[in-house]
């Protein structure tokens, strides 16, 4: 979080940001807090029918990879539009999130998730989702509230 805080303090005092840190930045530090394997950003199209990564960050090779547009996933939208977070320990048996089994979790071996939703206005927008794989994790109310408040810090300097 000391790297992320720097970031938005050197905002503050100059002005000028660079989306790409902030969104990397944020990535890393919520990896490196939650032990998590993949932690990425994405944000709706116009019609909230399809996420559109803005970064994926991949844990075990230490970098950004490129990850594939979300879509055709109503159940999933729905529900991270109607709730502030989502915590599944187990993906696979979390009723939102049957129809991302094929095309999203089995791809990346994801096993648990924890997403926050980003909001504008009081709309979502977009999702952060923080990610593991070959582990169940059962987040407690405090890896969602260091969630909630690095990805609040963040999200104000963002311009979507």
């Amino acid at each position: 979080m000391d790297k992320l805080v720097t970031l938005l303090d050197q905002i503050r005092k100059d002005g000028y940001y660079s989306q790409d840190e902030l969104y990397e930045t944020l990535c890393i530090t919520l990896a490196q807090k939650l032990d998590a394997d993949y932690v990425s950003v994405w944000y709706f199209n116009e019609a909230k029918d399809k996420l559109v990564p803005q970064k994926f960050y991949d844990v075990e090779i230490d970098n950004f990879i490129v990850a594939d547009d979300l879509k055709d996933c109503p159940g999933y939208f729905k529900e991270i539009c109607e709730n502030v977070f989502l915590n599944a320990p187990d993906v696979r048996n979390h009723h939102a999130l049957r129809e991302l089994v094929d095309n999203y979790f089995d791809v990346y071996g994801i096993q648990s998730l924890l997403d926050y939703t980003l909001h504008k206005n009081l709309q979502p927008i977009g999702v952060v989702c923080v990610e593991t794989k070959n582990k169940c994790m059962r987040w407690n109310d405090d890896d969602i509230c260091f969630v909630r408040n690095a990805t609040t810090l963040t999200t104000r300097y963002i311009t979507h």
